[in-house]
């Protein structure tokens, strides 16, 4: 499975936990964004927390 559709399949999970970790703006880029990613490479992803996460 491509990682942008192990990510479609969880979007509600992943959403929901990033929420729970008081993630901001937190985005997918590369390849996965764009859909044109393979099982072969890897998924990217920036994440901005607030300081009290960690």
């Amino acid at each position: 499975m491509k990682p942008s559709e192990a990510l479609a399949l969880r979007r509600t999970e992943v959403l929901r936990i990033l929420d729970a970790a008081a993630a901001l703006n937190p985005r997918v880029f590369s390849s996965v964004a764009r859909g044109d990613d393979s099982n072969s490479k890897p998924a990217h992803s920036h994440l901005f927390c607030n300081e009290t996460f960690g």
